[in-house]
Order: C-alpha cells, then sequence, then structure tokens
C-alpha cells in the first residue's frame, strides 16, 4: 500500500509540475478589455511579450566579460522566443502587418499589432507575461526655478560631499577615462557647463540625430554629474566624463515602455557590436512608474530584467526611489528592483526631504529595504537648456550626485565590478536616522572622502 501511494504522489507531482511548466501567460489587466472587444479587432497597439527563459546565463561569465555575458543572453533570447518568431513569420506571409522589435536585455519582444495577431501568438507556454506598453515619466522636481549665477565656488551638493577636500588632495579626480550613461530629456551640449562631454547621443522620441533637450530635466541631471564652472560655480562632480546620452521622455517628461526597454538595450550596446567596448560603466536614471507588488516576484518584471541585465554586464544602474514620500512602502520602480541603486533625496541640514519615497519594496519574494543611499536633492543648482542655470528638488536631483561620484570610483578602479562600487558608496555613506541601514536614508547620505577612504581600506558592507 506504501509503494502504491509513493506511485500516486509520484504521478501527481509530474501532473502538477507539467501543468506549472505549461502554464499560460499572464495578461496584463490593461489588455483584458482591448483583447475582449470585438469593435477593436482591427485596432493596432504595442505590447510587450516577456518569455520564460530557456538558457542559462549563469555565475561562470566574470562580470566584467561583457562579451561572453552578451553572448549567453543573446542566445537564450533566441532560443526562447525562437516558436513565437516562427508563429509571427508564418503569419506575416499570409498578410498581416506588425512590427516587432526583440530585446535579448529582458528576454522579450515588443509587438505593435492588431487584436487578431496578438491573441494568435499569446497563447503560449514560452510566454511568462503580456504587458500593456504603459507610460513612464521622469522623476518630476517637486519645485523647480531659473536663477542667476550665485557666485559660491561649489554648490552645497558638492561641498556636502566633501569634494573640496577630495580635489585638495587629488586634483586628477575628475571622471576622465569613465563613459557613464544618463536615460532622460536628453541634454544640451552646448551649454559651456556641458561642453564636449556627449560622444554618443540616441533620440528614441522624436529620432533627431543631434544632441536636445526641449524639457531642461536632463540637462539638470547632466549637469550635476558632468557640468563644469563656467557660471563661476562648480555644478558637476565628474566634469571630464564622457556622457552616453539616451533620450527617452518627450517635452513633457513621458515615456513609452516599449521605447524606454528599447534604449536600455541600446546603452548597454550602442553599436550593436558586443566586441566593442561602447557602453558606459553606469547609467543614471531619474525616471520612473508604479511601484513593486507583493504578488509579482521581480525576475519576472520587465523593468527588473533589464536592471538585472545591466549588472550582469557590468554596468551599475543608479535610479531615483521617486518623489511620493513621507509613506512608508512609497518607491518607486525601477528603483524598487534588487539589483538598482536607489537613492533617497536629502537637504543642506543632511535631513531626508518630505517628498523622498520611502521603502520597504515589497515583492512575492519578499520585503528589501530601499533606499540603498541618499544624496542631495533640494534646491540643486545646475546647467538648463539655452545656456541657463536653475535650482530644482527631487530624487531625480540626487542620484545624478551619487551617479557622479560612482563616476569618480570607477576612474579610481576601472574594473570593480558592480557589486564593489556598490558596496563602496554604501561604506562611505554618513549614517543618518535610525542606526544602520534603514528604509528612510538607506544606508546613509553619500560622502566622496569616505568613499575614496574605503577604497584603500577595504569595503565591509
Amino acid at each position: 500500500m506504501k509503494k502504491l501511494f509513493n506511485l500516486v504522489f509520484a504521478a501527481a507531482a509530474i501532473l502538477l509540475a507539467a501543468q506549472s511548466a505549461m502554464a499560460l501567460p499572464k495578461i496584463d489587466p490593461a489588455l483584458t478589455g482591448f483583447l475582449n472587444n470585438p469593435n477593436d479587432s482591427q485596432k493596432a497597439i504595442a505590447v510587450i511579450l516577456v518569455f520564460k527563459d530557456k538558457a542559462q546565463v549563469n555565475s561562470r561569465f566574470s562580470p566584467l566579460d561583457r562579451v561572453g555575458v552578451q553572448g549567453a543572453m543573446m542566445r537564450n533570447a533566441d532560443v526562447s522566443q525562437a516558436d513565437t518568431m516562427t508563429v509571427l513569420k508564418g503569419l506575416q506571409q499570409k498578410g498581416a502587418k506588425f512590427q516587432v522589435k526583440k530585446f535579448w536585455l529582458i528576454n522579450s519582444i515588443g509587438l505593435y499589432a492588431n487584436q487578431s495577431v496578438i491573441k494568435r501568438v499569446i497563447n503560449s507556454n514560452d510566454i511568462l507575461a503580456v504587458h500593456a506598453n504603459r507610460t513612464f515619466h521622469i522623476i518630476a522636481p517637486v519645485e523647480g526655478q531659473l536663477t542667476q549665477p550665485r557666485g559660491d565656488l561649489f554648490t552645497y551638493g558638492l561641498s556636502k560631499l566633501r569634494l573640496p577636500e577630495v580635489w585638495a588632495k587629488k586634483k586628477d579626480l575628475d571622471g576622465h577615462g569613465v563613459k557613464s550613461g544618463i536615460l532622460d530629456t536628453g541634454i544640451d551640449a552646448t551649454h559651456p557647463d556641458l561642453t564636449g562631454r556627449v560622444v554618443l547621443f540616441k533620440d528614441f522620441v522624436n529620432k533627431k540625430p543631434e544632441p536636445y533637450d526641449d524639457h531642461g530635466h536632463g540637462s539638470h541631471v547632466a549637469g550635476t554629474i558632468s557640468g563644469g564652472n563656467a557660471s563661476g560655480t562648480q555644478i558637476g562632480i565628474a566634469p571630464k566624463v564622457k556622457l552616453v546620452i539616451g533620450k527617452v521622455f518627450d517635452k513633457n517628461g513621458s515615456g513609452s515602455m516599449a521605447n524606454i526597454m528599447d534604449a536600455m538595450q541600446w546603452i548597454a550596446d550602442p553599436d550593436g557590436n558586443p566586441s566593442t567596448n561602447d557602453a558606459p560603466t553606469l547609467v543614471s536614471n531619474s525616471w520612473g512608474g508604479g511601484g513593486p507588488s507583493a504578488s509579482v516576484d521581480p525576475k519576472d518584471d520587465p523593468e527588473c530584467r533589464a536592471v538585472s541585465g545591466w549588472v550582469k554586464l557590468g554596468i551599475l544602474p543608479v535610479f531615483a526611489a521617486g518623489n511620493s514620500g513621507p509613506g512608508a512602502g512609497s518607491v518607486g520602480l525601477p528603483g524598487g528592483c534588487p539589483d538598482a541603486l536607489a537613492v533617497g533625496a536629502t537637504d543642506d541640514q543632511d535631513a531626508i526631504a518630505n517628498f523622498s519615497s520611502r521603502g520597504p519594496a515589497t515583492w512575492k519574494t519578499g520585503a528589501i529595504i530601499k533606499p540603498n543611499v541618499s544624496a542631495p536633492g533640494v534646491k540643486v543648482y545646475s546647467s538648463m537648456p539655452g545656456g541657463k542655470y536653475g535650482t530644482m528638488s527631487g530624487t531625480s536631483m540626487a542620484t545624478p550626485h551619487t551617479s557622479g561620484l560612482a563616476t569618480l570610483v570607477y576612474q579610481m578602479m576601472p574594473t570593480a565590478s558592480v557589486d564593489v562600487v556598490v558596496k563602496a558608496l554604501q561604506s562611505g555613506a554618513i549614517d543618518l536616522g535610525t542606526t544602520g541601514n534603514d528604509n528612510v536614508f538607506g544606508w546613509g547620505r553619500i560622502d566622496a572622502l569616505n568613499t575614496l577612504k574605503t577604497i584603500f581600506t577595504g569595503v565591509p558592507r
């Protein structure tokens, strides 16, 4: 009897496993109305198909072996998406009209098609989830205004980070030899404080060839990372860094998920050739949308997949935590992803900004402490389009402070892994609020002098 019971139990387990393996994809609730409405049968929309991984991208590759890691990611996408691509090609041969974009970074397909084509391909057990092409936004500043040059030698943010003391000891610590990426509203590359910084630019909104910024947010962010002192005030942390800029948000600060996924993949390999080293070492992201879900595994979330893909390629993902504070659990995405370095905002007195989003980030897999660190983000003075200057407040302004300091760390340690750089930033932070890592300040407000000391004395965190 016991043997029979074991056989029955084993058979049931096999059946459950088979049913699990054959599970159909989760459909974004935002798509339900469209897919079930016969009046929309000829209407075309964009969706993101996220696939189950079929090939392993594992630790046998070094974090710095971008060629090997990217090759494995591309093979995984090809294998996982093969059957769906065959179906799409068959539909195309029968006259169906649609547009397809493959994303190896997150193992997904962007599909712009009518209802019948979408319904034909989504009922596949190869697909993990089907997402609507939702809209993301820059983390809009809670306040901002144009201002005249101040006359201070350094912005208060740079002084808070003790960069003047660092430069008194090491004058050539200026970001030279490092490439940093920014996904934002673009950049005014002719601004006196930003001239000569941009080495690569791609416009995912209006498809213009030359750098520009029709909003202002991106130029302000870029100034804190890389600006000079044309106004008499040093605004940037790494004035000799080279910038790789992706314009993914329009003049209103909005951008589509499909364009953002495209930009996140592009910035990981700008020329499309894995063997050339043209990707930035880090990417600064002052944008987001939505938040973590207790019913979702972050490994299945497209934004988190993209963030983790960057980390696998050795690219540090720096993200604004959001301006939805002060409530607990208000951190947004992608900052709330486990692999994102999320940044909260502090003021000139080292108090947390009321608007700064708090953790935890609660997922199906558990809650994680967010933000990871904090940085100056209240009334930050930086560059604006047209050779102008302005102050803005938000975690959008705290994020480039962190990206700029990370750039200096990479200058000191060009071959450092993402984990080593994150630990250096966290270990060097000034602990504020509750002792240790917390859901308000993270490990604390970043500090350049302490961080550079940890490079030589070890990074215990």
